[in-house]
């Protein structure tokens, strides 16, 4: 009885393993495949901040005048 219940767990100790490698492939996949629409969105982000900036300098500074 024992050996069965030792099977049992190594059995599905081993499928939980196997499960999350996949998992961890998969994540891995999907992380390369949407890095550079990331990265894209980033620099966007960072450029639209910057001109904003930009732009209340120069009210800021028509204001001061």
């Amino acid at each position: 009885m024992s050996w069965l219940l030792v099977a049992l767990s190594s059995g599905s100790a081993g499928a939980a393993l196997w499960w999350a490698l996949k998992m961890r492939g998969r994540l891995n996949q999907i992380q390369q495949k949407y890095a550079p629409a990331l990265q894209i969105d980033k620099y966007v982000k960072e450029h639209e901040e910057i001109a904003d900036n930009l732009k209340r300098r120069a009210e800021q500074h028509k204001k001061d005048k």
